[in-house]
């Protein structure tokens, strides 16, 4: 018995503990207004080489839906962000987005002030037929009031070119939907949203645009040899006035409004600074992924560039542009560079697919792991020209990669 009524004594007060809270009281909130807000929900991905994770990829015909959950919940404001700008406030969204890519940032402030955040990609991606415009560097850097072209899929369907908010008509649309031509609006320097209309008024992400009446290069980074005249594109680059390369003038040969052709200084290999001088002595801006910038590189190489494009190899397609022409443009002793990028294999070999420094065929070929971009070197020797003579040829091998350039020294 006195088991028993140890044993109901137990029960009658765990029964007042779950009945202590009121019918106003959550017992599942704990966190109070002075704690730290904390996003719950959600799940946003890892971060990879300082860039956010994707937080969602879908077409454009879907909504942006969420719902978040934070903590302290009664205490928090959930502020949304798509590209730093303030689209909604609360804990659910529901937003349309033109296809494009864009960042996506969840704010949690508590009414003391004190905040944390969330940040995810988020990929658009247009929907079969859409007019979609190509991201080509060049076309995305015009000047304000001239002419301007836009290469893409289904461009036949771009009425207008919209740029920031001013529109232009489409002067002129290729009957393959290849590109679109129009004039850009007269507006002030600086970067724009880019969209196109069709002829019913609906309108399409496009990414984003440069307007510059400044001189602009296409790139921040150029390479050539000592003393060789170098082509380099951009826009308003008839009003550059002279160009240095590690402080010594270079010969300008021929210039346009988009572009320029000079000869580089007679300068040991190395890297050096490209400095250009505008005539009206205002700035002169290089493009950098997808960032403007000052300053400008020009390597100084002793390679000869022997080829320059895009190659896709696999198992079936070798690369064999220079398959007869190698072996009388190299000696023993040249270097051999190939340039590549993917995730693959692969080798520079004969045109029997034998290693062109060993002359060894699969398994011991020799192929090299491929993976993002990288050089496959080879320096040659007596037996690599035997070898290319003998075998009819030189080829680059293999599966999963791109060729981009071949070069020698």
């Amino acid at each position: 018995m006195k088991k028993i009524s140890i044993l109901l004594a137990m029960l009658m007060a765990a029964a007042a503990v779950a009945t202590s809270c009121t019918d106003n009281e959550d017992p599942f909130t704990t966190a109070g207004e002075e704690d730290y807000p904390r996003i719950l929900n959600p799940y946003f991905g890892d971060w990879t080489n300082g860039v956010p994770g994707v937080f969602r990829n879908m077409t454009r015909d879907q909504n942006l839906k969420e719902e978040v959950i934070v903590s302290p919940m009664d205490f928090t404001v959930v502020k949304w962000y798509v590209d730093d700008r303030e689209v909604a406030e609360g804990l659910t969204i529901d937003l349309p987005l033109l296809a494009g890519e864009y960042m996506l940032k969840i704010v949690a402030t508590t009414l003391r002030g004190l905040e944390t955040s969330r940040m995810g990609r988020l990929i658009v991606r247009p929907c079969d037929g859409d007019p979609v415009p190509a991201s080509l560097t060049l076309e995305r850097l015009v000047a304000p009031a001239a002419a301007a072209t836009l290469h893409g899929t289904n461009m036949n369907k771009v009425a207008k070119v919209i740029v920031g908010t001013k529109e232009a008509a489409a002067r002129y649309v290729a009957e393959d939907g290849g590109y679109v031509e129009y004039d850009v609006p007269s507006m002030a320097d600086g970067n724009y949203s880019l969209t196109v209309a069709d002829a019913k008024g609906f309108v399409y992400g496009a990414g984003t645009i440069v307007v510059s009446s400044l001189p602009v290069f296409g790139a921040a980074r150029f390479e050539a040899k000592a003393g060789t005249e170098v082509t380099v594109a951009g826009q308003n680059l008839d009003k550059v006035a002279s160009v240095h390369v590690g402080g010594k003038p270079c010969t300008v040969v021929a210039q346009s409004s988009t572009s320029l052709s000079f000869t580089t200084p007679e300068l040991p290999a190395g890297s050096y600074e490209l400095k250009v001088a505008a005539k009206d002595g205002k700035a002169v801006k290089f493009v950098d992924g997808s960032d403007m910038t000052d300053a400008a590189t020009m390597v100084i190489t002793a390679e000869t560039t022997l080829w320059e494009g895009s190659f896709a190899v696999t198992w079936g397609t070798p690369f064999d542009a220079l398959k007869t022409t190698m072996k009388d443009l190299v000696h023993a002793g040249s270097i051999v560079r190939v340039y590549v990028d993917g995730n693959g294999q692969g080798a520079c070999t004969t045109a029997w697919w034998n290693n062109i420094l060993t002359g060894e065929g699969d398994p011991n070929r020799g192929d090299i792991t491929i993976s993002g971009e990288q050089v496959l070197e080879y320096v040659l020797t007596d037996l690599s020209l035997s070898l290319m003579e003998a075998q009819d040829g030189f080829l680059v091998v293999g599966d999963g990669y791109t060729v981009t350039k071949v070069t020698i020294e």
